[in-house]
């Protein structure tokens, strides 16, 4: 089954994934949409790239060095005329306020000498500020853990995990690893519960562009550990050749291990999706997409690691020396490759809760006064959601994340209309204070 995700968060006072992306025979000289607005890209040292600077509009906007930030496409996309990114440099993100990953479109030449980093953070520990680690661009984030007066959260993502435990004090349960390219593993608590591991979604073609979840938070009292968060997601197209000598990697977070032998561990964020599409691409460089640990102790208190991610590579002619870590997915590139979502290209979108409107460009932050919703009071709630060119048969799970305590899933039902444009409801239960929804839609093999 394939799945899209979308979430928005709420507080009291989205990407569809495809099945797999086949290739043709070339007919003729490979076409990637760049203008080169953006310029080249040649940094001369270290450089972190502020994803937040990035206009919004459509993703065939003219660029001005800082890239276009596409909410139809929930994507950051730059056109630039050329890549190179000599040896010794390192390229990081600062993230988008939507978190959306990241297109380069070359004119020209594509050269990695260097380093591109998509990796998520960590989880934080025991005697660290709780938090949800944050993921590489097209990420998502890695539950918190527990502490003295409240309890820890799942991790988020459409291979997300569960989390173990409603109580904030005396409850020992491990988190375990977020899904991508195979499910998480669960954790080990020595006896106490861990949540259900995460499951794997998208699939060989990277297509859409999306990247890792976040493992789950240990419940320990007041000694709780974070998941790491899940790798981001790039996509590097040229109509020219890439020369990858240095590195690409989209890494899940880890989690902490240490700090006594009756500790509880949290789990690891899973690996994030890497597509390259270009006429010629050699060299004997690495791309890596590889789950993140989860934390260890002595007590079989474990963490679950998280899963890798994916990785495509499409192209007339490959040299490329290292298969990658997973290995990837190959295919010869289309004369056109499919790059962005098209009108009929499936869809779903989260409209209304308790008669609320979503917004249609929702950020999911857990914090006030920055929520996509906010409802007066806790109970159930309706969930309205609409469809677009989605089989009638499919499933659609609705997957709610508290910001601390266990997460809820529940079933969408069908209310009407049609494969073109059909609306689904899902009744979910509103806790008292934070919670992101995420709708997820299984296709029938």
């Amino acid at each position: 089954m394939n799945s899209m995700i979308k979430s928005f968060s709420l507080r009291l006072c989205f990407p569809l994934l495809l099945p797999l992306l086949l290739s043709a025979a070339p007919a003729g000289a490979l076409t990637i949409p760049s203008d080169g607005s953006d310029g080249a890209f040649e940094p001369a040292g270290n450089i972190v790239v502020d994803l937040s600077l990035a206009a919004t509009g459509s993703w065939d906007t003219p660029g001005s060095g800082s890239g276009v930030y596409d909410p139809e496409q929930w994507a950051v996309v730059f056109k630039f005329s050329s890549i190179n990114i000599p040896s010794g440099v390192t390229v990081t993100f600062l993230n988008h306020p939507s978190r959306a990953p990241v297109i380069w479109l070359s004119q020209g030449d594509v050269v990695i000498d260097g380093t591109v980093s998509l990796n998520g953070a960590p989880g934080h520990d025991f005697n660290g500020l709780r938090g949800f680690s944050e993921p590489g661009p097209g990420g998502f984030r890695g539950g918190r853990g527990s502490d003295a007066q409240t309890p820890g959260a799942a991790g988020m993502g459409p291979g997300g995990p569960a989390y173990t435990s409603a109580s904030p004090g005396g409850d020992s349960g491990a988190g375990s690893g977020a899904g991508h390219g195979a499910p998480g593993a669960a954790g080990s608590s020595g006896g106490a519960g861990a949540g259900s591991p995460g499951s794997a979604y998208g699939n060989p073609g990277v297509f859409p562009l999306i990247g890792g979840s976040g493992g789950a938070g240990s419940a320990m009292g007041d000694r709780g550990r974070g998941g790491g968060a899940g790798g981001g997601a790039i996509l590097i197209a040229t109509s020219q050749s890439i020369l990858l000598n240095g590195q690409v990697r989209a890494n899940g977070g880890g989690s902490p291990s240490g700090g006594g032998t009756t500790q509880t561990y949290a789990g690891g964020g899973s690996g994030g999706g890497i597509r390259l599409v270009a006429d010629h691409i050699s060299g004997n460089g690495t791309l890596l997409a590889l789950g993140g640990a989860g934390g260890t102790g002595i007590a079989g208190r474990n963490g679950g690691n998280g899963a890798v991610g994916r990785i495509r590579v499409e192209t007339f002619t490959n040299e490329l020396v290292d298969l990658g870590n997973p290995a990837y997915s190959l295919g010869v590139a289309e004369e056109t490759p499919r790059l962005f979502r098209q009108p009929e290209t499936p869809m779903i979108r989260s409209v209304s809760l308790g008669g609320k409107t979503v917004p249609e460009d929702p950020r999911a932050e857990l914090a006030f006064p920055n929520t996509d919703v906010s409802l007066p009071s806790a109970g159930p709630a309706s969930l309205l959601i609409e469809a677009s060119h989605v089989p009638l048969d499919s499933v659609l799970t609705v997957r709610v994340i508290r910001r601390t305590g266990i997460d809820e899933t529940v079933l969408a039902e069908y209310a009407g209309g049609t494969f073109e444009d059909s609306t689904w409801t899902a009744e979910i239960d509103v806790a008292d204070g934070f919670s992101t929804v995420q709708v997820l839609a299984g296709f029938p093999d």
